[in-house]
């Protein structure tokens, strides 16, 4: 996941997943933006790194010393904040993670072809995921946006000019990037407990279908 820091065999997986409801709904909504956004595998290095055999604890444990310290800089200022963190989330996938992690929202996209969590259903629009409306995110006066880090080149310009607004871009490119971007924003925003309950239903899928089906690559999806 980048911080601001003030500087598969897939129809048999599909049958798999629904046991563990939180798991398939954010891995559909990933899926679905798959083919908004083009399946271009961005980071062939790490394709190889995951093919190596390690275990699946190992490929979502965070180990990089600059991203450790981004996630303990972004927590420190979300303790400074006087109350609830507001918060804007800008893709149908940021927007269900944060409902899996039971964040409140002031902001959510809109979109056609995914569903919002109904928990957010009479928060703010800010407008389509590669588009967001900047005056309508400006005037939410939020603390955090959170959006995916295939649109960061896009959107990192405009975020940058609102003050005292942080941002995070979560990588959704993998399901290895994307539990690993649910353990820090539960670091981030303590919600600790949901993120290991979210990444424990994961662990607990993927030993069991590696288990049944042998195979060795964790699925990866483009976003």
């Amino acid at each position: 996941m980048v911080i601001r820091m003030n500087m598969m065999r897939f129809t048999t997986m599909k049958t798999k997943l629904r046991k563990y409801p939180s798991i398939f709904l954010i891995l559909l909504l990933a899926i679905s933006s798959c083919f908004l956004t083009g399946c271009v595998n961005q980071h062939p290095k790490d394709s190889k790194k995951s093919s190596q055999g390690e275990s699946v604890e190992t490929m979502l444990e965070i180990t990089d010393p600059k991203e450790k310290q981004a996630v303990l800089n972004a927590k420190a200022k979300v303790k400074a904040l006087s109350g609830n963190p507001r918060i804007v989330a800008t893709s149908p996938a940021v927007a269900d993670i944060c409902d899996k992690l039971d964040l409140d929202l002031v902001g959510v996209p809109k979109s056609s072809v995914s569903k919002i969590p109904s928990r957010y259903k009479k928060v703010k629009k800010v407008g389509l995921a590669m588009s967001p409306d900047m005056e309508i995110v400006s005037s939410l006066n939020p603390d955090w946006i959170l959006a995916p880090s295939s649109l960061e080149t896009d959107l990192k310009p405009k975020f940058e000019e609102l003050k005292n607004t942080e941002y995070a871009f979560l990588n959704l490119r993998s399901v290895q990037g994307m539990y690993r971007s649910v353990q820090e924003l539960g670091e981030i925003f303590g919600k600790q407990q949901e993120a290991e309950k979210m990444t424990k239903e994961f662990t607990t899928f993927y030993k069991s279908y590696t288990k049944r089906n042998k195979i060795k690559n964790i699925p990866k999806f483009s976003y």
